[in-house]
């Protein structure tokens, strides 16, 4: 019984961590919303780079989690367990994509300042494509990957009464 408390506790700090980390990241983020995005970024690299290494963190907290419940999980059905793993597994990955996207609007942030930042340019439209593709990552990931796979945590959960039903 001390095994499954000491994943519990595991894995609900990995829960936190996941959380807290996906929220912060507006915080290093938050101007890519803004027209001249391409020059902040540029002005503030450091800033995003650590908004990169947080993404990181998440995606390792998202992959560490049904690490820690799939011997749980397994007892009681292999197949909700090998989904939930794969599903958490698939938002790791596309968190990944979605950090690596940032690094990419990085250099290309480089690149637009020192052409001397042309309006209409080749580099906005990149640079709105590597948006676009991080929205992507993120409603594939943290939206759809992160739903279905709470959807089979909650049901085993609930099917196997390892938490109470109230």
């Amino acid at each position: 019984m001390d095994s499954y408390r000491n994943t519990a506790r595991i894995v609900g700090v990995l829960f936190i961590i996941a959380t807290v980390d996906s929220i912060s990241t507006i915080a290093f983020i938050g101007f890519l919303t803004e027209p001249d995005y391409l020059i902040q970024v540029h002005a503030s690299e450091g800033q995003v780079l650590g908004g990169v290494l947080v993404e990181f963190v998440w995606a390792l907290a998202v992959l560490g989690i049904p690490i820690y419940m799939y011997a749980i999980l397994k007892k009681h059905s292999h197949a909700s367990a090998l989904g939930f793993f794969s599903f958490r597994f698939i938002e790791a990955f596309l968190v990944i994509l979605y950090s690596l996207s940032l690094l990419l609007l990085t250099n290309l942030s480089r690149e637009y300042v020192f052409a001397g930042a042309p309006s209409g340019s080749f580099y906005e439209t990149a640079g709105a494509m590597l948006l676009a593709a991080r929205d992507w990552a993120f409603l594939l990931g943290a939206g759809l990957s992160f739903t279905v796979s709470a959807l089979i945590l909650n049901y085993v959960l609930w099917r196997t009464s390892l938490v109470p039903r109230w």
